[in-house]
């Protein structure tokens, strides 16, 4: 305790000198170890710096090395930054991870992992490495624990000649030992001193604490409440100690304060005003990076508001990354720059903007503080013009070597400096030219001659010169143009030279080419057959040939210079003056024809084809026209368009379709009968293919035949009429024969051909009916032989029949059966008489009655022909206008009909009949339509295969083998034929539909001669009869009735015998049949009325054929009494004919 008194008793001053020497001393040693700390972390951020500087730097030397096609320089490069700084290893590798370059060996060709792998890492390091190599931007980052720095980034995918991929560098820095070996060379040095300065500053400070405490805490609180601003107060402590003196000179102290308050206030003002005046970005910020000031440029580059961030780093987004570490690192950088700044990039609106970036630390040695004062420059637009003037030089060299002119370029000392590729290939270089004389004697020898003689004037500075010059190559005569001009260079008396060869052979030829084609084009112009004249905007004529001259009536010198208006008729100048002005206005080509006539009256139509002159030498527009006198052609194209309309009104004209086509099968042409043929309007189908007037299966082969023709000249179709089915727009298909000719070839060598088409539909409907007629004469024909001969026969056995009746002695019995044999010949008589029908043109038992009542009265007769499953059904309407038929043929029609139906269907099912009146066209009566009686007789049988439907109506066509004779409805059609009407037949699978057309009559009325005969007795006056009939035994019939009624009778089997008897005797009848073998009966007839003028005559006949019979006579067939016949009617007949 006695030195702790000693020391208090010590005098105040010694006691605050002590305190203070500790105190300072303890400071000292605070800041020494302060100090210790800063450089540690101040030197390993500078040495990672160094590394990030070196990585940026080495991505550039790399790419620019790939560039170059200098790989083989990279390993040398890594291995030169290795030795100079911490680099333990840098490697090259490629997108997949594989190491291409490496500064250590065993790492090259393995996966970049494995150099990470050899390292001492913690487990947040090794656990970002992987996203660290994946990256596509550069990442680094710093082990704590190992003291390691990792930095890898992509440097661009650069294709090597060994065709590497480098696309990314990674470099490794090891800090481990740098760290310890500064920190423990420092600790040496510090750590007595630290621990003396300690111990003493620890008691120094109590002393001081506890001897000055209180009297201290009135100047304290005097110095916290010190304020110049607000005026000076002094510290009252009495007493002579020495804090008094303390007090005393703190209060001088506050004076001088006070004083240099005023001189700070104004220097820190003029600050102030230096600060905001400067114009570039100045920010002062704190060792910690926070703002402590900036100007009034920096305050509109930060980048959000200063009240919610103060930090440097985040109002300022710089490539250098200003926190405390770069803001030193960046104040040395600038220091060891003497001053200069530091180029860097700053974000401004998401961009980046070029900057110089000053960095200056200020330290305030009376306040300890340390801050930094930071100034960057946007140089942008500077940075930009730097890279356009790259470019452009790039480019304008690019341009030079690929120039189609030779380019050279000499020193002032005589030096070539550049040739371009082209002037190599000029000269044809194979070794270097390495000055002017190499050029010279590479250079063919005029133009050798022309550098040198103006090579030493271009070179003192003369202006430019440019020369023509020709020379010999190969024996060919070359033109060029040499221009040659000065280079000027700064502070130097010479020029250097370049020059420009650009080969103008072909412009010299052209240029000659040009001259001797103007000559012949005025040449052509002055002889042309065209009027040629140029005009000006006041339509004076300020050129003319001599087509011209003969056009207008005038001579060419009197033209020049004259008004248009004054050249042409008045009656015809307001055309021209309209269409010349609207040449002006439009100033294009305009083409029109215009009627004029010259002052002789001579009127001419001209065809006037106007335009401007173009001449940018020329204020005043000029025009030309060229005039052709189209007189002759237009009056031969109003020929030729008048004869082309006649044409066309021919081709519409034509009943028949037209078509022409060209080589390719479009249509050309389609005349109004095309058009309603095929249903199409002309429009539609003109410039389609022809295909689709056929059906599909003949159109597939229409180009092919076209084609065939076209090439090989074969006629499959061309020139050959044929037979074709046509398609109409609705797809319905039809027959017509096609004819079809080549046009002559048109002046363009297209091919066309003209098709004349027939419609086939009504020819072939009526062949079909010829076809059906034919058959059904050849059946009358048959028919009618058998008839003939059948009514002999009948004829014969009736005739002896009668005979017997005739007997008055005849027994009952007999009687009775001789009646039988009449009634059976009679029965055989209606069935000859239905055969005999087929060969008729109309029946001879017509009879005017209904339709409804005919199908009435056969109901039950119908009903009896129906299977026990098929109904009969009746749908008749009423009110029928009746009908003139054979009634019993139209009951074997519906009969025959019906059977057929019955037939047709094979389970249940119905037929029905149906009356109706229709309007009908009936071309066999009429061409319009007319009022028919329409019987339908509809069944739901399996109907009519489309195969038999055409033929079901010949004879002996039959679908029921041995159950048909096929004649029941060719009996059918031909009834419908004699009766003037017509058939359909609508057949599907569920069923057939018979529709046929009766005409219709007005009146009921029954005819006169439908009345059945009645024959009765009648007075026979004798007389002298010949019978001719080749029948012998009729002819014995009939004599042997006739003989009975009293007359005398001959009888002849032939014509020829008959003329005989009629030579030799006198007969007052002749009775003839009209089939025989020599002679018909109307043949004998005429001769016999040629031998006896009075003779009465009566035909007999079973059968005529009229178109077969020479010497028909109307009147006597009129009057023909058809086989078999009975004896009273013959009689009666006779007695008449005796009787006149």
């Amino acid at each position: 305790m006695y030195p702790m008194k000693s020391f208090v008793r010590l005098p105040i001053a010694l006691k605050i000198f002590v305190v203070v020497v500790f105190g300072l001393l303890a400071q000292v040693a605070t800041l020494q170890v302060f100090t210790l700390k800063q450089t540690v972390d101040s030197h390993l951020d500078t040495r990672i710096d160094e590394v990030m500087s070196l990585f940026v730097q080495a991505q550039t030397a790399v790419e620019f090395m790939a560039s170059e096609n200098r790989v083989d320089q990279i390993q040398k490069y890594l291995n030169l930054m290795k030795s100079h700084s911490d680099v333990e290893v840098a490697v090259m590798y490629d997108k997949q991870g594989q190491v291409l370059v490496s500064t250590l060996p065993e790492y090259a060709g393995k996966d970049v992992k494995m150099v990470l792998e050899g390292m001492e890492l913690d487990e947040g390091a090794s656990a970002s490495f992987p996203s660290i190599l994946a990256t596509t931007k550069t990442t680094d980052i710093f082990d704590n624990q190992s003291k390691l720095y990792v930095i890898s980034g992509p440097v661009g995918e650069i294709a090597t000649a060994s065709d590497f991929h480098m696309t990314h560098l990674l470099i490794l820095a090891n800090y481990s030992s740098a760290e310890k070996y500064i920190k423990n060379s420092t600790m040496h040095a510090f750590t007595p001193l630290f621990v003396i300065m300690l111990v003493t500053a620890l008691l120094v400070a109590f002393i001081f604490h506890v001897s000055i405490q209180k009297r201290l805490q009135k100047i304290f609180t005097h110095f916290d409440n010190f304020d110049a601003d607000k005026g000076i107060t002094f510290i009252d402590i009495g007493g002579k100690d020495e804090l008094s003196e303390l007090a005393r000179r703190s209060n001088m102290l506050f004076l001088d304060l006070a004083k240099s308050h005023v001189v700070v206030s104004q220097q820190k003002d003029y600050f102030k005003a230096l600060f905001e005046g400067i114009t570039d970005a100045v920010v002062i910020v704190d060792e910690q990076g926070e703002i402590l000031d900036l100007n009034h440029t920096a305050k509109e580059c930060v980048s959000q508001d200063l009240t919610k961030s103060k930090q440097f780093s985040e109002q300022f987004k710089l490539s250098h990354d200003c926190d405390l570490k770069q803001l030193v690192s960046l104040s040395k950088e600038a220091d060891s720059h003497r001053g200069k700044s530091v180029r860097s990039f700053w974000l401004n609106n998401e961009k980046w903007h070029a900057i110089n970036l000053s960095i200056t630390k200020l330290t305030m040695a009376k306040q300890g503080l340390s801050c930094y004062l930071i100034a960057f420059v946007d140089q942008q637009k500077e940075f930009e013009l730097t890279l356009q003037l790259q470019l452009s030089e790039r480019k304008l060299f690019s341009i030079i070597e690929n120039l189609p002119e030779s380019v050279f370029l000499l020193q002032e000392t005589g030096e070539v400096a550049y040739l371009n590729g082209q002037l190599k290939r000029f000269l044809t270089l194979d070794t270097k030219v390495s000055n002017a004389e190499q050029l010279l004697k590479a250079c063919p020898k005029n133009i050798a001659t022309f550098l040198e003689q103006r090579m030493q004037s271009v070179m003192s500075g003369d202006s430019y010169i440019r020369e023509e010059v020709h020379y010999k190559f190969r024996g060919e005569t070359y033109y060029c143009a040499i221009t040659l001009f000065p280079i000027i260079k700064q502070n130097k008396s010479s020029f250097a030279m370049a020059g420009f060869i650009s080969d103008i052979t072909v412009q010299k030829k052209t240029d000659y080419e040009l001259q001797r084609i103007q000559r012949r084009l005025a040449e052509l112009v002055r002889h042309a057959p065209m009027a040629i004249i140029e005009w000006d905007q006041s339509l004076n004529i300020a050129f003319c040939n001599q087509a011209a001259s003969t056009l207008f009536g005038s001579s060419q010198s009197s033209l020049i210079g004259s008004n248009l208006s004054e050249l042409v008729a008045a009656d015809f100048y307001s055309d021209l003056e309209r269409y010349l002005l609207q040449t002006i206005s439009n100033e294009h080509n305009a083409k029109q024809l215009i009627a004029i006539a010259d002052k002789q009256g001579t009127q001419r139509v001209t065809e006037w084809h106007s335009f401007i002159l173009s001449d940018e030498g020329n204020e005043h527009a000029r025009y030309a026209s060229l005039i052709s006198d189209i007189t002759m052609l237009h009056e031969v194209i109003e020929s030729l368009e008048l004869k082309e309309a006649e044409k066309d009104e021919v081709l519409q004209s034509m009943v028949d379709p037209v078509i022409t086509i060209n080589d390719k099968g479009h249509i050309l042409t389609f005349n109004k009968a095309a058009e309603v043929a095929f249903q199409y309007d002309a429009d539609r189908v003109i410039g389609e293919n022809v295909k689709m007037l056929m059906p599909d299966e003949f159109a597939k082969h229409h180009d092919s035949f076209l084609l065939n023709y076209i090439t090989t000249g074969h006629k499959q179709v061309i020139g050959i009429g044929r037979q074709v089915i046509g398609k109409r727009a609705n797809g319905e298909v039809f027959p017509m024969h096609l004819s079809i000719s080549e046009l002559p070839i048109m002046p363009n060598g297209v091919r066309r051909f003209i098709g004349n088409c027939v419609d086939l539909t009504n020819i072939k409907e009526k062949e079909e009916q010829l076809r059906r007629s034919m058959k059904m004469d050849a059946l009358g024909k048959l028919t009618g032989g058998i008839a003939h001969d059948f009514n002999n026969l009948i004829g014969i056995m009736l005739g002896y029949s009668d005979i017997i009746t005739m007997q008055p002695t005849l027994d009952t019995e007999i009687k009775s059966h001789v009646q039988e044999i009449i009634k059976a010949g009679e029965r055989a008589t209606n069935l000859t008489q239905k055969l005999l029908n087929f060969s008729k043109k109309e029946s001879a038992l017509n009879e005017v009655f209904s339709l409804n009542d005919a199908l009435l009265d056969s109901r039950q007769l119908l009903e009896k022909s129906l299977k026990a499953d098929v109904k009969l059904l009746f749908d008749l309407s009423p009110d029928l206008p009746d009908v003139q038929l054979d009634k019993h043929d139209f009951d074997d029609m519906i009969l025959n009909l019906v059977i057929n139906s019955v037939h047709a269907i094979k389970e249940a099912g119905s037929v029905t009949i149906r009356t109706s009146l229709d309007w009908y066209q009936n071309n066999r009566i009429d061409q319009s339509s007319s009022l028919h009686v329409k019987c339908e007789v509809i069944d739901t049988g399996e109907g009519i295969s489309d195969q038999h439907l055409d033929s079901i109506f010949d004879p002996f066509f039959s679908t029921k083998g041995d159950k048909g004779t096929g004649l029941g409805l060719s009996q059918v059609y031909a009834f419908i034929q004699r009766s003037l009407g017509c058939v359909d037949v609508k057949s599907n699978p569920d069923g057939t539909t018979f529709e046929i057309y009766f005409p219709a009559v007005k009146s009921k009325a029954k005819l006169s001669d439908q009345a059945l005969p009645q024959y009765e007795h009648v007075h026979q006056t004798p007389s002298r009869i010949l019978v001719v009939d080749d029948e012998a035994s009729l002819a014995d019939v009939i004599a042997k009735l006739l003989r009975q009624a009293g007359h005398t009778v001959d009888i002849k089997t032939c014509g020829i015998d008959a003329l005989a008897a009629l030579k030799d005797k006198k007969y007052d009848l002749v009775i003839s049949d009209v089939l025989m073998p020599d002679v018909n009966g109307f043949s004998l007839v005429k001769k016999a009325q040629s031998l006896h003028p009075h003779i009465k005559v009566q035909m007999i006949s079973g059968y005529v054929d009229i178109e077969k019979v020479s010497d028909f006579d109307s009147a006597l067939y009129t009057n023909i009494i058809r086989k078999p016949f009975r004896p009273q009617e013959l009689l009666n007949r006779v007695a008449t004919l005796c009787s006149e």
